[in-house]
């Protein structure tokens, strides 16, 4: 678990095994802070992710990168082709 420190808000990792449940005094290694900490039980309730959801995400985020891809590559052609037709245009009425 994550456990933040009340006065200088460094986090740090430790084992669940190192509290017990009537918790127990810890100090921090950065600001050298001693307070109590007890493990709350809301706290140990393991999240669930919903993976369609986040598939759907990715899905949708992946087809608007794919559009805006899309939309760039066509402005860039739209852009050479009139570039070449106006140059097209130049050298045509030398000729003529």
């Amino acid at each position: 678990m994550i456990i933040t420190c009340p006065n200088c808000n460094k986090q740090f990792k430790i084992d669940n095994s190192l509290i017990p449940d009537e918790g127990r005094d810890l100090q921090c290694g950065s600001c050298n802070h001693v307070w109590f900490y007890k493990i709350e039980e809301e706290n140990n309730e393991v999240l669930k992710l919903n993976e369609e959801l986040i598939s759907k995400e990715i899905e949708i985020k992946a087809e608007k990168k794919e559009e805006k891809n899309r939309t760039e590559v066509n402005y860039k052609k739209k852009e050479k082709t009139s570039e070449k037709q106006k140059n097209k245009k130049c050298i045509y009425k030398y000729i003529k």
